[in-house]
């Protein structure tokens, strides 16, 4: 809203608090008074407290992740007071920092000011839930890497058995045959090289003459392992490995569903500690606090300013066509939803593309340098050991203090025609359309740490929270689209970026509930004599397919987005529409049309010379078209030629004949396309039937059998 309006605003229905109720205070010399503002001695301050969602919504601007409200009040001051308008019920999905405030009157905004508080009770029960749910969380962490250390263990304790075992097996028969030999006598001492010769030699015979005289039956009953003396020494180990065996697998088992539920109960918990954190923002108590002294006594008029999230719109179209003139028609319309905690009973309504910043400040940018592309593998790894270690880590403990914005002092408005921000300076601020009002004052700054101000009891919030260590999901929503976007800050939109698009709602909704419901609004009507086309592919499908020729001669944008297709009243289906500015052209597909018939007859084939070394092969393929209109119309024929994948197939094109094939004329009444597909472009009279023929050759050699195989585009 432009600050050189001059507007005459009344309640739009009565607020739920009392307009003309005000709570007295003392002045400062009384040494005791009630609500805030520094107030000159002697000058009484007085508070009025309204709802903000019931105030008039007179302008609503939605953009693809945002909206910008103003709602508007007009308030009956008295000279000499100093006014606190207090604004409660604030929508939990406002952006802090795009508040502001107009006044057009005779008065002047002191200080605007935000303030979240959590009420005293629910902030002991909320912490004392939190307190709960981080113990029993740390509780579950411990848990998980106890388990996973047991694991390992009786891992190694298995993977130990199964490599004993495997050992015992893994004996050669020549081990076993040696086991069963009678050992040699231990050489004896050596005292003459004569007489040791001697000895060694007699006890090799001996050896020898002992072998001999047992047979090689005895031997083998000595070396089988299943001979009745060693059943029992294999009996007992395998009693001691199945027995080892079944307990470590049991004590597996049971380690791993362990396991399983310990994770599942952290994941649990995470998710309760999220849902406890988004209610408890949402159930904190948000308040605008307006400081005001007027300077005359009567009515003032006042805008609050303010951008909210979780709400969103997006294009939708009806498409209307008209067989007895060919007209076509295009209904635009804006679908609009919203969860912010507050219905929208809109005045006025605007739809908009752009991506506003409540920052204000121009991005800059640095020095861009180009180097020689380098590997790092010690980033990898670490990349990915930090990728294996979150599965099990617990989260990072969050420090308020790094949540706390520093305050900066606001000096005091001298007239309601000045606009100030943040540092003082006379700026013109987004997120809204054009320059920033006069008599605007953007809000003085609060420390806040997770949506609550650091005054009063919000210290001890903050306090409990850097001690808890919890990470703060300050909008953390349900699982919806609406609620899964971050308040004020900027979401992927539901259309692609285009040049900046504002329409106005001609009529705008009576009301938009904050259940994320779409409700359509229309844009505008656009009427347009297109031409028309039909393009039919009978070996995939009989039916033929409208698409629409025409020029964008309307000055609406048109946006990518869904619409649905009506031919005389009558729903065919639904397409897409891609982005068209004014002046472009715009081909739509328009769905199936049951006005051309079309036939296609079963392929004639012949095969000839067989016995030769090459076979030949012939093919025709008859379509019919026909038109039940009652205007002429074009229709565009396609159907395939095949291409040879081998040497020696070769594919000859009989009928139609196409001069120089190769070269693509979308003008040409007959031709052939880059996948060797071939396009008739048929004009049929009303009531009119054509035929079109589609012959080849196919010439492979005989011994060969044809294989067919379609790439798709």
């Amino acid at each position: 809203m432009n600050g050189n309006e001059v507007s005459s605003y009344t309640p739009h229905r009565p607020p739920s608090g009392q307009m003309g109720s005000t709570d007295n205070t003392m002045n400062r010399a009384g040494g005791s008074r009630e609500g805030r503002g520094n107030a000159p001695a002697g000058i009484a301050q007085v508070r009025q407290t309204l709802a903000l969602p019931d105030l008039q919504l007179s302008h609503v601007t939605v953009y693809t992740d945002r909206a910008e409200l103003v709602r508007t009040i007009t308030p009956v001051f008295k000279a000499g007071e100093i006014v606190e308008m207090l604004f409660e019920n604030v929508s939990s999905a406002i952006d802090k920092d795009s508040i502001r405030v107009e006044l057009r009157g005779a008065a002047t905004i002191l200080d605007v000011a935000y303030n979240a508080r959590t009420v005293p009770h629910l902030e002991e029960t909320w912490v004392q839930k939190i307190w709960d749910l981080q113990t029993e969380l740390r509780q579950c962490h411990r848990q998980i890497e106890a388990l996973n250390g047991r694991l390992s263990r009786l891992e190694k304790q298995r993977s130990v058995l199964d490599t004993f075992a495997d050992g015992m097996t893994r004996k050669t028969e020549e081990e076993v045959f040696a086991a069963a030999l009678p050992q040699q006598p231990p050489p004896p001492p050596q005292h003459d090289r004569k007489h040791d010769k001697h000895s060694k030699k007699s006890q090799e015979d001996n050896y020898a003459a002992t072998l001999a005289k047992r047979s090689m039956s005895e031997l083998n009953n000595q070396a089988n392992p299943y001979d009745p003396s060693h059943m029992d020494t294999l009996q007992r180990f395998l009693t001691m490995y199945e027995d080892q065996a079944e307990r470590l697998d049991s004590s597996l088992l049971s380690s791993k569903e362990e396991l399983d539920r310990n994770r599942d109960r952290a994941e649990q918990i995470e998710k309760e500690l999220a849902v406890l954190e988004k209610r408890q923002d949402d159930n904190l108590v948000r308040e605008i606090s307006i400081l005001i002294e007027p300077r005359e006594d009567g009515p003032v008029d006042m805008l609050i300013t303010y951008v909210v999230g979780r709400c969103l719109w997006k294009p939708a179209y009806d498409i209307r066509l008209f067989n007895s003139d060919g007209s076509m028609k295009i209904i635009y319309y804006g679908l609009v939803q919203q969860a912010t905690g507050e219905d929208w009973e809109p005045r006025r309504m605007t739809l908009s593309t752009a991506q506003p910043s409540s920052e204000g400040l121009c991005p800059t940018l640095g020095l861009q340098r180009l180097h020689y592309k380098q590997t790092s593998p010690q980033s990898t790894l670490f990349s990915a050991l930090s990728a294996s270690s979150s599965l099990s880590r617990p989260p990072r403990p969050v420090s308020a203090a790094s949540r706390c914005k520093t305050p900066r002092p606001l000096p005091n408005a001298q007239n309601a025609h000045t606009t100030h921000n943040e540092n003082g300076s006379h700026t013109q601020e987004s997120p809204r359309i054009g320059s920033t009002p006069m008599g605007t004052l953007q809000r003085a700054p609060s420390y806040e740490t997770g949506g609550g101000t650091l005054r009063g009891s919000s210290i001890s919030r903050a306090a409990s929270r850097q001690a808890l260590g919890t990470s703060l999901f300050l909008n953390a929503a349900p699982p919806s689209e609406l609620q899964n976007a971050p308040v004020g800050k900027a979401a992927p939109a539901s259309v692609p970026s285009v040049a900046t698009v504002i329409f106005e709602v001609p009529r705008p909704p009576a009301l938009v509930p904050c259940n994320e419901e779409e409700v359509r609004v229309t844009v505008g009507l656009i009427d347009l004599q297109p031409t028309y086309d039909y393009v039919t592919v009978p070996k995939r499908s009989l039916s033929a397919f409208l698409k629409a020729h025409v020029k964008n001669s309307s000055n609406f944008y048109i946006l990518p987005g869904q619409t649905n297709i009506y031919s005389d009243n009558t729903f065919i289906g639904k397409s897409e529409l891609g982005a068209v500015a004014p002046g472009e052209d715009l081909s739509c597909d328009l769905g199936a049309e049951s006005g051309i018939e079309v036939v296609y007859r079963p392929m004639f084939k012949s095969k000839e010379n067989a016995s030769g070394q090459k076979a030949t092969v012939s093919f025709k393929q008859v379509i019919d078209v026909r038109n039940t209109f009652q205007r002429p119309v074009r229709v565009m024929v396609v159907d395939q030629l095949p291409s040879s994948g081998e040497d020696k197939i070769k594919v000859s094109l009989i009928e139609p004949n196409i001069k120089n094939p190769e070269k693509y004329d979308r003008k040409k009444p007959i031709r052939m396309n880059k996948n060797h597909n071939i396009e008739w472009d048929l004009d049929l009279h009303a009531g009119e039937t054509k035929e079109v023929v589609l012959r080849y050759n196919v010439e492979y050699p005989a011994v060969e059998e044809l294989e067919v195989s379609v790439a798709e585009e």
